[in-house]
């Protein structure tokens, strides 16, 4: 018995490489596999992104709205409101398509943020928020008048934020 544990002992256990190649190749398939997917984080942040600012547009419509209501509809003064020390003025107790990305404290561009707030030609009571130059947008279109709150349109998904 003795001799037989000698014997173990002097023989080397290993892969060999046939099965050292196998697992090389099984590894190749499984990263072309998950390589697409990880690419793709890209276009997923960009819509989160702006996911999440149509939240802020929303949230920023609901409390500016919530304070216009809780004034009194006779002063006149109720049409501005006091953001975080800045005033605003509301249309139709709602905030205005100029206004809707500086309530909302989005970051645009031109302040060294990710997103533009740009105004369609011909359309000056809507905004169209978007991520930089991407087909990921949205719009916000101001109140018509006191009984139509304002609409944000959902949010278009081009090949970039998809």
């Amino acid at each position: 018995m003795l001799n037989t544990w000698k014997k173990n002992l002097n023989r080397v256990n290993g892969f060999t490489m046939i099965e050292l190649i196998m697992v090389i190749v099984i590894l190749g398939i499984l990263s072309a596999f998950a390589l697409p997917r990880f690419a793709n984080l890209t276009n997923d942040a960009r819509r989160a992104a702006m996911e999440g600012i149509m939240a802020s547009v929303k949230s920023t419509i609901g409390i500016s709205h919530s304070m216009y209501l809780v004034r009194s509809s006779n002063d006149a003064l109720n049409q501005n409101i006091d953001l975080e020390g800045i005033t605003y003025t509301l249309v139709e107790g709602y905030p205005s398509a100029a206004d809707i990305c500086e309530m909302a404290r989005i970051e645009v561009v031109a302040n060294g943020g990710p997103f533009e707030c740009t105004a369609p030609a011909g359309t000056p009571l809507s905004t169209t928020i978007s991520y930089g130059s991407t087909n990921c947008s949205f719009d916000y279109n101001q109140a018509a008048n006191s009984m139509t709150p304002p609409v944000v349109s959902p949010l278009t998904l081009g090949s970039d934020c998809s």
